[in-house]
């Protein structure tokens, strides 16, 4: 187990502020490979004073990641877990991925933000995730436009997003 002990003093007199590792578990879905390897799950908590930390019963955080023992390459975790449940959103998107690919192909674009991911296909966006307040969602957009009534004179959900290549 690493400590690290923050050598910036705290304004607020929390100086005593202890960040601690643990390896829990080594992955073994093809999402958290790195090199030809499993990756390992690293959980961090911080603690105060003397408290110790409690990695039985972690609770995921922003601050835990995941490493690559062989190339010390460090990914952040995307694993979230509330009163209802847990899950890995790196894994949800892989496995939607998974699913699509031979209908669909490969996506324009990916869009990840905290546990949240946007996937945009040519004709299509789809969003799901976890809140980060209790709550997993999941939603999309189509492109179409309607055929008959007076929603049909205007051009509805024109397609107008364009992915930049890469230069």
């Amino acid at each position: 187990m690493k400590t690290f002990i923050n050598p910036l003093p705290d304004p607020y007199g929390m100086s005593n502020e202890k960040v601690h590792s643990k390896h829990l578990f080594v992955s073994d879905h093809p999402v958290h490979q790195c090199c030809g390897h499993q990756m390992t799950f690293v959980a961090v908590q911080t603690t105060w004073s003397d408290e110790k930390p409690e990695f039985d019963d972690h609770y995921e955080n922003d601050d835990d990641y995941w490493l690559c023992k062989k190339c010390d390459t460090m990914k952040r975790s995307r694993r979230y877990s509330d009163w209802f449940g847990s899950d890995d959103l790196d894994i949800e998107i892989y496995d939607y991925l998974e699913s699509k690919r031979e209908e669909n192909g490969e996506p324009l674009q990916i869009m990840i933000d905290r546990y949240m991911a946007c996937i945009v296909w040519e004709d299509s966006v789809i969003v799901f995730g976890y809140d980060g307040n209790e709550y997993c969602h999941s939603f999309g957009f189509q492109l179409e436009s309607p055929n008959k009534g007076i929603l049909s004179q205007f051009a509805m959900n024109p397609p107008t997003f364009k992915v930049r290549e890469q230069e």
